[in-house]
């Protein structure tokens, strides 16, 4: 792969596709119930934990908003997360898939952060530290050891022809009817809960 002058071999366009996705799938996450804060139906940075301290601390995200930031958190939430699952699927392209899985331990550490960010979580350095310093040189360890050549290189098009085979189309059917009926529910859900009074 050319990009100007610098020959980049398609192992590193796989990495890099891994971690830029599982950031984003942690920033969606994030988002996700960030949503949820915001409208105080996942805890508030005003609640009090066991010990009568807040729970979440207050930052410029997370304060008490109105139901249209907190849709469109939402949103933008399973937006980050699509878009870093096909991020990720389109590493394999590039990247063996004994390369690519253990990078999704990257989420970890992306979530960790967001979560201090935007949602006001608490994170300790002495508690926290060490286990994303592990995380990070696991990874790294495992870049540099795996195995950067032994996978098909399959040109885009036959890359493509499998997400046309019946069988992975079935499975997007059964996903898509899934994802619709759990967000109704959630939906019903919640009106069932707010009109009997709770948030």
């Amino acid at each position: 792969i050319l990009f100007g002058f610098l020959e980049v071999p398609p192992w590193v366009v796989g990495v890099c596709c891994g971690i830029t996705g599982y950031t984003l799938c942690g920033l969606g996450m994030n988002l996700i119930r960030l949503s949820h804060i915001v409208t105080g139906s996942a805890g508030s940075t005003a609640a009090p934990s066991a010990s009568g301290g807040a729970h979440l601390r207050e930052t410029p995200f997370n304060r008490k908003s109105s139901q249209s930031r907190a849709s469109l958190l939402w949103v933008l939430g399973y937006f980050f997360n699509s878009l870093g699952g096909s991020l990720n699927i389109a590493g394999l392209r590039f990247a063996a898939q004994s390369l690519m899985a253990p990078l999704s331990s990257i989420a970890l550490i992306a979530n960790a952060f967001f979560a201090t960010i935007l949602c006001g979580e608490r994170l300790s350095m002495s508690r926290d530290a060490g286990p994303m310093l592990l995380i990070a040189v696991g990874n790294a360890l495992t870049v540099a050891s795996a195995n950067h050549k032994g996978f098909k290189d399959l040109s885009v098009d036959e890359f493509a022809r499998f997400f046309l085979r019946p069988t992975f189309q079935r499975y997007l059917a059964v996903v898509v009817v899934a994802v619709i009926a759990l967000s109704a529910m959630r939906l019903r859900l919640k009106n069932l809960i707010k009109r009997s009074g709770g948030r």
